[in-house]
């Protein structure tokens, strides 16, 4: 059970990744977030509050440490059938 949790964690970081470079490049922005386009549900929520969390813990808000540190369930937003048309 162990393993398997792992692995799920490993699935994680390489869709949130993923995500990520793939949003970077669509926008042509490092911050794809701050793009209307994205600005969707909770997610700027968010970040915001993932930005908060670094910054108490005295640590860069750069776009990788904000990435990082946003769970899967976070991703949720990204991956509705309103952007199917963007």
């Amino acid at each position: 059970s162990k393993a398997f949790l792992e692995d799920i964690s490993h699935v994680e970081v390489l869709l949130r990744n993923f995500i990520d470079v793939r949003l970077s490049a669509d926008t042509g922005i490092r911050r794809w977030w701050e793009s209307p386009s994205y600005r969707l549900g909770g997610f700027p929520r968010n970040v915001a509050r993932a930005e908060k969390r670094l910054r108490r813990a005295r640590l860069d808000a750069t776009p990788d440490q904000i990435v990082a540190s946003l769970s899967l369930d976070n991703w949720r937003f990204l991956l509705t059938p309103r952007l199917e048309a963007t």
